[in-house]
């Protein structure tokens, strides 16, 4: 499908449990295939804009998406339509150094051992941790400074050593995000 080549992509995931099933980030909306990429369908409903900039499929094949200006959304796949999970910071606050307002939920990842955390970071600056899977958030930049998140990756030996891609490099972090 030569379509789908020219939505402008931002992330591409392989349901963990379904390989045929794949799901696009787009600055366009979210899409899925469900025959290994050949066609697509969109599944947008219910997101609050159509700008994905990140995707993660959970073990139970739950998609999660981070939006630029809106918020965190998981896929409620009973009812097919995303649902808000809880933190809108979007437009609504700005980041104090540079008075530019919170807006891209581009990094986030789920805790592989601690069941309910989540990590995600804004750009243009902030660190966020959950404990009850994206009901509630803690600010978590202490030796961040003012530097932007784009990815997350936690080590595989070591659930608490974090490494965050930013504006300026990587950084890492050696207490599950606390510092």
């Amino acid at each position: 499908n030569t379509d789908i080549m020219r939505k402008p992509i931002t992330d591409v995931r392989v349901d963990p449990n379904q390989s045929e099933r794949v799901y696009l980030a787009t600055r366009d909306g979210v899409y899925v295939s469900r025959d290994g990429a050949a066609t697509w369908s969109e599944m947008s409903k219910g997101l609050g804009t159509r700008q994905v900039l990140s995707l993660h499929i959970d073990k139970d094949s739950t998609v999660y998406v981070g939006t630029a200006g809106y918020a965190m959304y998981a896929y409620n796949s009973m009812e097919g339509r995303w649902v808000h999970m809880g933190r809108s910071t979007g437009f609504l606050k700005t980041w104090a150094p540079w008075e530019r307002l919170l807006y891209q939920y581009s990094a986030f990842l789920f805790d592989r051992e601690k069941k309910g955390r989540v990590y995600y970071g804004h750009f243009p600056g902030g660190f966020f941790i959950s404990d009850d899977g994206g009901s509630s958030w803690r600010s978590s930049n202490a030796g961040m400074g003012n530097d932007g998140m784009f990815s997350l990756t936690q080590h595989p030996a070591n659930p608490d050593i974090l490494f965050a891609g930013t504006y300026n490099g990587v950084v890492k972090s050696t207490d599950g995000g606390a510092t």
